[in-house]
């Protein structure tokens, strides 16, 4: 009795990564999209997060380092987002054991880059001087998912 009681609670565990995984890649593009419309000035009405000069995600979207080789930054992190949503969801399915290891293994390295991107820009927010909330949300949930993903691949 025991023991099936512990198979049900490890397969219950297993599962909360994927899905706070998916929950973060969401809370990540629902992000990036509000900051991709303030970079391509979508609306007229101010951004809730322009609070000062210092504290403005308007500033920063919008700025020269809003963008590289012409690519807006919020719309690489749509993409980004997309391929972890995507990859969260897959773990979901019935898969072999080697295909599953590979699986979080691909989960563990785009959520690697994805935060080297990320203390890329906010080494890039420091030297600037403004602090992008829209960009710290983002932040923060890149930093969560590549926890979650480290986790994930070595722990379980």
């Amino acid at each position: 009795m025991a023991r099936k009681k512990s198979k049900t609670k490890t397969k219950k565990s297993s599962k909360l990564i994927p899905i706070l995984l998916i929950v973060f890649s969401i809370i990540g593009l629902m992000s990036s999209i509000y900051l991709l419309q303030i970079h391509n000035k979508e609306s007229d009405n101010p951004s809730v997060c322009d609070i000062n000069d210092k504290v403005s995600c308007t500033l920063l979207a919008q700025s020269k380092y809003s963008s590289i080789a012409g690519i807006p930054i919020a719309a690489m992190g749509i993409v980004g987002y997309i391929v972890l949503l995507l990859t969260a969801i897959t773990h979901f399915h019935k898969l072999k054991e080697n295909a599953r290891q590979k699986l979080k293994q691909f989960q563990l390295s785009l959520a690697s880059i994805a935060m080297l991107f990320t203390i890329y820009l906010i080494i890039t927010e420091i030297i600037v001087g403004i602090l992008c909330l829209g960009c710290l949300v983002s932040q923060i949930s890149i930093t969560i998912i590549f926890i979650l993903s480290y986790i994930y691949y070595f722990k379980q």
